[in-house]
């Protein structure tokens, strides 16, 4: 079974500090991608082995894992829609009232 956990969340109001969380975000993502395969193999090994109890702890793993990458990319985008509105919003043309 997976302990590992691979939430991660976007808090930048700067160039530099987006482009750092985006690199831990990858490094996150990394990870998470790793389980996964592992998760997989494990999954297929119990199948060849016939461990039912062990089919249903990986089958579990791999829909957990699933859903947090599916958490995952949408933080990430989400963060993507952020950096485009703090850019917009800084280079916008300044109106004079």
């Amino acid at each position: 079974m997976t302990n590992a956990t691979f939430s991660f969340s976007f808090d930048f109001t700067t160039r530099e500090e987006y482009l750092a969380a985006r690199a831990a975000w990858k490094a996150n993502y990394k990870a998470l991608t790793t389980a996964q395969r592992k998760a997989k193999m494990d999954l297929k090994k119990s199948f060849r082995d016939e461990d039912f109890r062990a089919v249903v702890r990986s089958m579990s793993d791999v829909a957990s894992n699933k859903a947090t990458a599916r958490e995952l990319l949408d933080a990430l985008a989400s963060a993507k829609e952020e950096a485009q509105a703090q850019y917009l919003a800084a280079h916008a043309p300044k109106v004079a009232a």
